[in-house]
């Protein structure tokens, strides 16, 4: 689970924005909106200024997906994809068939 949500940091941007860019004042009242205690845990100084830069440059404050190739899927037809190839190519390696 994502620890900070996008309520977290819509907030933390406006409380940033609106007490001239420091970001202990916005640790501050990020602890006293969201009614956190003295020893729970707020966002660090590079987290914030990490939503500020993401939001100011990309327009958006979700995490991106990462980058990648797309996973694939066991299905039925791939399986039996491949059992035909290794039946046609016995003499082939695995790595040459990937």
């Amino acid at each position: 689970m994502e620890q900070w949500t996008v309520e977290h940091r819509m907030f933390a941007y406006d409380a940033y924005v609106q007490n001239g860019e420091s970001v202990t004042a916005v640790q501050r009242l990020f602890r006293v909106h969201f009614k956190l205690g003295r020893r729970d845990t707020v966002p660090s100084r590079s987290t914030i200024l990490r939503w500020i830069h993401s939001l100011r440059t990309t327009g958006c404050i979700v995490k991106k997906k990462p980058p990648g190739p797309n996973k694939t899927v066991r299905t039925a037809e791939i399986i039996e994809r491949v059992r035909q190839a290794l039946i046609l190519s016995p003499g082939r390696s695995a790595r040459r068939h990937a």
